[in-house]
């Protein structure tokens, strides 16, 4: 029996991006980082529901978008989710928890936030210098009706604030 799961990501992107740069100034390893114009493999943030059917063994072509899809994505690169045959719009480098069996998305919040609490005004440098954007997503996937609970604590809504984050919520609910 599948258990509900989350993942919290921590991203800095931007075209100024150099990621070995954040690494040392933050001095965390990123659990990925990819340069503008590197091809993407795999599908993305979309979960996978079992190993047997993971994105590595499914045959996949590309995507063509059109209209109003094409439209969105322009003016919304960060958001960019394509298959295999595209490449990167932008510089990333992020931090993960990793999808992990949960009931709070908090217990994942506090993971992040403590690897990042003691270095805002090192964010906020890195965020003037290289015109750099931060965003927190959560992914939560609902298996069996097992809701974890989702609000934000003061120190979360406080950090994000003072870093000038955007927070990004994806629900998959399965049964």
């Amino acid at each position: 029996m599948e258990k509900t799961r989350v993942v919290v990501d921590f991203h800095i992107y931007g075209d100024k991006l150099i990621p070995q740069l954040i690494t040392e100034k933050l001095n965390i390893t990123p659990t990925r980082q990819w340069l503008k114009g590197d091809a993407i493999t795999g599908r993305g943030k979309q979960p996978v529901r079992d190993k047997k059917s993971s994105s590595e063994e499914r045959p996949r072509s590309p995507v063509k978008l059109t209209g109003k899809d094409l439209k969105y994505l322009e003016l919304n690169p960060h958001l960019v989710r394509t298959r295999t045959g595209a490449v990167r719009r932008f510089n990333n480098w992020e931090i993960s928890t990793g999808y992990e069996e949960s009931n709070d998305i908090n217990i994942q919040l506090t993971r992040i936030f403590d690897l990042l609490k003691n270095k805002v005004s090192v964010l906020n440098e890195l965020r003037d210098a290289y015109n750099l954007q931060f965003r927190i997503d959560v992914v939560v996937i609902v298996e069996n009706g097992e809701k974890p609970a989702m609000y934000f604590d003061h120190w979360f809504i406080d950090f994000v604030h003072e870093i000038e984050a955007e927070v990004d919520i994806d629900l998959y609910i399965y049964s």
